[in-house]
C-alpha cells in the first residue's frame, strides 16, 4: 500500500509502504518540546527534522523529543528532582516533564511530602 504526502501516521507510527518506495520523514515538535534528532533507520539523518527513506525491508525509525533539554533554564532543577525520585513528568513515553504546565495543589502536595522525606 502506497501512503500518499502527508500522511499522520497516528499515535502507533507505523504504515505499510510498497517496496521500494520512497518515504519523507517530516517531524515536528510540540510547542514545549524540542526536537533531539532522529535513530534507529533515520540516524543518518542526525539532527534534520526531515529524512528519506527508501523502504526496501521494514524500517524502524526513532525521533528524540524533550521538552527540557540541556540549555533549558530548569535543567538542571528538573533533572535533580527527577533523578530524586520527586517527579515522575507528565509522560513516560517520551519522557516528558511539561515544564510550562500549571501545577495542581495535590501535585505540589506530593512535590513537598516527597522532598522532605527524600
Amino acid at each position: 500500500m502506497a501512503v500518499p504526502t502527508g500522511v499522520n501516521f497516528g499515535a502507533d507510527c507505523r504504515e505499510t509502504f510498497n517496496e521500494g518506495a520512497s518515504a519523507k520523514l517530516t517531524t515536528t515538535a510540540d510547542p514545549d518540546g524540542v526536537f533531539t534528532g532522529l535513530g534507529g533507520d533515520c540516524s543518518g539523518c542526525r539532527t534534520n527534522t526531515t529524512c528519506n527513506v527508501t523502504m526496501n525491508t521494514d524500517r524502524a525509525c526513532k525521533a528524540g523529543f524533550e521538552d527540557v533539554p540541556p540549555g533549558h533554564w530548569a535543567f538542571e532543577y528538573t533533572n535533580s528532582i527527577y533523578h530524586r525520585d520527586i517527579i515522575g513528568g507528565c509522560s513516560s513515553n517520551p519522557p516528558l516533564y511539561c515544564p510550562y504546565s500549571s501545577v495542581t495543589r495535590a501535585q505540589m502536595a506530593v512535590f513537598l511530602t516527597k522532598g522532605f522525606l527524600k
